[in-house]
C-alpha cells in the first residue's frame, strides 16, 4: 500500500489543500504548530474515521469554516496495482459523518457510511486502526517511552504492537465463554423436571381423555332423541298458530267495519245539517244586494283620493331631503377649502427622507467594513499574545536551567546550542512585540472611527423619525382632502337629482276633508262586502255537499254487506282456543327438554377439550424436558471444546512470542548496522524487550550509551517492529512509513547515516514520510513539502 493523493477542505488549519505524493523519501518541514502532523493524521482519518483523529469530530472542523460548510478529506491510495479513493465528510451543525470508497475508474461505491468504509478498509489492508498505527507511525515520544517503561509494561506494549495481545484477548474470550457455559449448564440442570414423572402424567391424562369422549357420545344420543320430540311438537304448534292468526285477523277486520259504520253515519248527519244552512244563506245574500252596488262606487272614489295623497307625501319628503343634502354639500365644500389651504403650506418631506436613507446606507456599509476589520485585528492580537506567552515561558525555562535546559522540540539538552536558541527566542519575542504594537494601534483607531460613525448614524436616525412623522401627516391631509372632495360631489349630484324629481311632480291638488268622509263610508260598506263574500262561498259549496251525502249513503250499504261476509268466514274456520293452548304447552316442554340435553352435550364437550388441553400441555412439557436434556449434552461438548481452545491459545502464544522476538532483534540489528556504519551491528532483546548492544565483542545495557545512541537504537527497534507488523498483516504489505520528529537528538553526521539507511529501506518501504522542524535536513531530503503558517488559524503546504 502506498499513498498517491490527499486533498483537504476545512480540515483543522487547512482551508483548502491538495498534495500528490511520489514514491520516495518525503520530508514535511515547518515550524511547530504549523500542521505537519495534521496532514498525516488526515490520511489516517480518511482510512479509519474518528478513531484515528485527535479530539472529537467538532475539533476536526476548521475554525474558519461556517456552520453550513463541509469538512472533507479525499485520499487516493494504491494496493497491489489497483487504486482506491476514499471521500470522508462532516456535514451540518452536528458534524454528521458521511463516507464512501471507490475503485479507480468507477462511480459506483464499494462501501458507504462510516461503519461500512471502516470495515472494508480493514479487510482490504488487513490491519485494524491500532495495528495500522503500530506499523506506520514512529514518533520520537514513542521511542523514549519504550525505553523508560518498566520491563513488564514494555513487554506488554510491544506485544500490543505486534498483535500478540490479540491472542491474549482471544484466550480471554474463550475462557469467558467456557465460564458462561458452565453457568448456563448449572442453571439448566437445576430447572429440568423428572421425565419419568412427566411420562406417567401423560399416560393418566390419556385415559381421562378416553372417558370424556365416551361421555360426549352418550350426550349426543340424548340430544338426537329430544330433537325428534321437539320437531313433532313444533309442527302441531305452528299449524294451530297459523289458524289462530287467521281467526284473529277476521275479528279485527269486523271491528274495523263497525267503527267505519259509526263514523260514516255521523258524517252523513253533519252533511245534511250543512245543506239546511246553505238554503238560509241564499235569502241573506238577496237582502245585501243594494249595499254591494254602492260599495263599488265608493271604492273608485277612494282609490282616486289615495293617489293624490301619495303624490303630496312624496313632494313633502323630497323637499325635506333636498334641504338636508344642500346643508351637507355646503359643509363638505368648506372642509375641501380648508384641506387645500393646509396642503399648500407643506414642503416635500418624502424627497428629504430619501436622501437621509441613502446617507444611512453608506454609513452602515462603512460600519460593517470597520467591524470586520476590527474582528480580524482582535484575532491577530490574540494569536500574537498566545505565541508571545509561549515563547516567554520557553525563554524563561532555558535561562533558568542554562545549557542543561532541554530543547523545546526534541527534549535533549541544548549544550552548545544554548546561546543561539536563546537569541532566536529573544528576537522572536521582539518581533511579536512590534507586530502587537502595530495591530493594537490599528485596533484603537478602529474603535474611535466606529464611535464617530455610530454617533452620525444615531443623529440620522432621529432626523429620519421626524421626517417620517411629517410624511405621515402629509399623507393624512391628502387622504382627508380626497375623501371630502368625493363626499362633496356625491351631495351635489343628489341635490340635482332631487330638484328634477320635484319639478316632475308639478302642482298637486288634495281635499283632506273629502278624503276623510269617503274613507269612513268605504270602511262601513267593506264589512258588508266581506259578509256577502262569506255567504256566497257557502252557497258555492252546495253541489259538493249534495254529492257527499249521496256517497255516504252508498258506503253505509257496502259496509253492512262486508260485515256479514266476515262473520261467515270466521265461523267456517272452526278455531278452538283450548286446543291451541294445549299444543303450546307441549311445544314449550319439548323445547325445554331439548335445550337441557344440549347443555349437557356442551358441558361434555368442554370437559373433553379441557382434558385434551391438559394432555397436550403435558406432552409439550415432556418434549421440552427432552430438548433441554439434549441441549445440556450439546453445551457439555461445547464447554470441552472451549477448555481445549484456552489451552491451545496459551501454547500458541508462547510459540509465537519465542519466534517474533528473535525476528525483531535481527531486523533491528540490520538497521542499527546501517545507521552506525557498522560500529554497532548486533542488538539483543531479552524477554522484557530490554535492549542490549554488542560493542567490541561485549554486550552492554542501553543505558551505557549516549542519549543520541539510545534514541537511534529505539528508532531501529521501532522500525523493525513496523516491518514485522506489516509483513504479518496477511495482505498486500503497507509500503510506507511515517517518522515523526526522530532527528532532534542526532548530530549532522548521524542524520546523514539515518538518511542513507532509510534510502536502503526503500526496497521494503516505497514511501517514507519524515516529519521534522529541523530546517537543516532539507539539504539531505530528495522531496520536501514545506508547511507554513498563514495566520493564527490557517496554514498551507507546498512541494518544493
Amino acid at each position: 500500500m502506498i499513498i498517491r493523493y490527499l486533498e483537504l477542505k476545512n480540515y483543522r488549519r487547512f482551508r483548502q489543500q491538495a498534495l500528490e505524493f511520489p514514491e520516495n523519501l518525503v520530508g514535511f518541514i515547518g515550524p511547530n504548530g504549523a500542521g505537519k502532523s495534521t496532514l498525516i493524521e488526515a490520511i489516517a482519518w480518511a482510512l479509519y474515521g474518528t478513531r484515528a483523529a485527535r479530539g472529537s469530530k467538532t475539533d476536526i472542523r476548521s475554525q474558519t469554516a461556517g456552520p453550513r460548510e463541509v469538512t472533507e478529506v479525499t485520499l487516493i491510495f494504491e494496493i497491489a496495482g489497483t487504486e482506491y479513493k476514499i471521500v470522508r465528510q462532516l456535514r451540518g451543525k452536528n458534524a454528521i459523518m458521511e463516507a464512501a470508497l471507490y475503485r479507480s475508474g468507477s462511480d459506483e461505491p464499494l462501501a458507504v457510511q462510516e461503519k461500512g468504509v471502516n470495515q472494508f478498509v480493514e479487510r482490504l489492508i488487513g490491519l485494524d486502526y491500532r495495528s495500522f498505527f503500530a506499523s506506520v507511525f514512529a514518533r520520537q515520544k514513542d521511542l523514549a517511552a519504550l525505553g523508560n517503561m518498566q520491563p513488564e509494561d514494555r513487554r506488554q506494549a510491544i506485544n500490543r504492537l505486534i498483535n500478540i495481545d490479540a491472542i491474549d484477548r482471544a484466550r480471554d474470550l474463550a475462557r469467558q465463554r467456557k465460564n458462561q457455559l458452565e453457568s448456563e449448564l448449572s442453571g439448566m440442570k437445576a430447572m429440568i423436571k423428572d421425565p419419568e414423572a412427566l411420562e406417567k402424567e401423560v399416560q393418566a391424562l390419556t385415559e381421562q381423555v378416553k372417558k370424556e369422549e365416551e361421555a360426549e357420545a352418550l350426550a349426543q344420543k340424548s340430544v338426537q332423541k329430544a330433537k325428534a320430540r321437539f320437531d313433532q311438537a313444533k309442527q302441531e304448534f305452528e299449524r294451530l298458530s297459523q289458524l289462530r292468526d287467521r281467526y284473529q285477523k277476521l275479528d279485527a277486520d269486523m271491528g274495523k267495519c263497525v267503527s267505519e259504520q259509526d263514523a260514516t253515519g255521523r258524517h252523513l248527519k253533519d252533511t245534511r245539517a250543512e245543506l239546511k244552512k246553505i238554503n238560509k244563506s241564499k235569502d241573506d245574500l238577496k237582502a245585501l244586494k243594494p249595499h254591494l252596488e254602492r260599495h263599488e262606487t265608493v271604492k273608485a272614489e277612494k282609490e282616486k283620493l289615495d293617489a293624490q295623497k301619495a303624490r303630496l307625501e312624496n313632494w313633502q319628503n323630497l323637499q325635506e331631503e333636498l334641504k338636508h343634502q344642500q346643508e351637507q354639500a355646503e359643509a363638505e365644500r368648506r372642509i375641501v377649502e380648508q384641506a387645500r389651504a393646509a396642503l399648500s403650506q407643506h414642503g416635500d418631506p418624502e424627497a428629504e427622507l430619501k436622501k437621509l436613507e441613502d446617507r444611512q446606507a453608506e454609513l452602515d456599509e462603512r460600519i460593517v467594513r470597520f467591524e470586520n476589520e476590527q474582528k480580524q485585528v482582535n484575532a491577530d492580537c490574540t494569536a500574537i499574545e498566545v505565541q508571545g506567552t509561549d515563547l516567554k515561558e520557553k525563554l524563561g525555562n532555558i535561562e533558568k536551567l542554562g545549557q542543561d535546559s532541554p530543547c523545546p522540540v526534541c527534549t535533549r539538552p541544548l549544550g552548545e546550542h544554548y546561546s543561539s536558541v536563546r537569541q532566536h527566542l529573544q528576537s522572536e519575542i521582539q518581533r511579536l512585540r512590534q507586530q502587537w504594537k502595530t495591530a493594537n494601534g490599528r485596533r484603537q483607531q478602529l474603535e474611535k472611527d466606529l464611535l464617530v460613525l455610530k454617533d452620525q448614524k444615531q443623529e440620522l436616525q432621529k432626523q429620519k423619525e421626524n421626517l417620517r412623522e411629517a410624511v405621515a401627516r402629509l399623507q393624512g391631509e391628502r387622504q382627508r382632502l380626497q375623501e371630502a372632495e368625493k363626499r362633496y360631489q356625491q351631495f351635489n349630484a343628489r341635490v340635482q337629482e332631487l330638484n328634477k324629481k320635484i319639478a316632475d311632480l308639478g302642482e298637486i291638488e288634495f281635499d283632506a276633508a273629502e278624503y276623510e268622509r269617503v274613507l269612513q263610508e268605504f270602511e262601513k260598506l267593506q264589512k258588508i262586502h266581506e259578509r256577502a263574500l262569506t255567504l256566497q262561498a257557502l252557497i258555492d259549496r252546495e253541489p259538493d255537499e249534495r254529492r257527499k251525502a249521496e256517497e255516504l249513503e252508498r258506503r253505509l250499504q257496502q259496509l253492512e254487506g262486508q260485515l256479514s261476509e266476515l262473520k261467515k268466514q270466521q265461523e267456517a274456520l272452526q278455531y278452538d282456543e283450548k286446543a291451541f293452548q294445549k299444543a303450546k304447552a307441549e311445544y314449550d316442554q319439548a323445547l325445554h327438554d331439548y335445550n337441557q340435553v344440549r347443555d349437557t352435550l356442551a358441558e361434555a364437550g368442554r370437559a373433553l377439550a379441557a382434558a385434551r388441553t391438559r394432555l397436550q400441555n403435558a406432552e409439550n412439557e415432556l418434549n421440552t424436558v427432552r430438548e433441554q436434556i439434549q441441549k445440556t449434552e450439546e453445551l457439555e461438548t461445547e464447554k470441552r471444546y472451549y477448555e481445549a481452545l484456552v489451552e491451545h491459545f496459551g501454547r500458541f502464544r508462547m510459540h509465537l512470542a519465542s519466534r517474533l522476538r528473535p525476528l525483531i532483534a535481527a531486523r533491528a540489528s540490520e538497521l542499527l548496522r546501517m545507521t552506525t556504519s557498522g560500529r554497532y551491528s548486533l542488538m539483543e532483546l531479552d524477554e522484557e524487550y530490554s535492549i542490549r548492544l554488542v560493542d567490541q565483542g561485549e554486550t552492554h545495557k542501553l543505558q551505557r550509551f549516549s542519549g543520541g545512541e539510545q534514541d537511534l537504537a529505539n528508532l531501529c527497534l521501532r522500525m523493525a517492529i513496523s516491518q514485522v507488523v506489516a509483513e504479518r498483516s496477511g495482505k498486500s504489505p503497507v509500503q510506507f512509513i511515517v517518522l515523526d520528529e526522530v532527528f532532534g537528538s542526532q548530530d549532522q553526521d548521524r542524520q546523514q547515516l539515518i538518511m542513507q539507511a532509510l534510502l536502503q529501506l526503500q526496497s521494503r518501504f516505497r514511501q517514507i514520510f519524515i516529519i521534522s522542524h529541523v530546517e537543516a535536513i532539507k539539504e539531505i531530503l530528495p522531496v520536501i513539502i514545506q508547511v507554513e503558517l498563514l495566520n493564527a488559524q490557517e496554514s498551507r503546504a507546498q512541494m518544493l
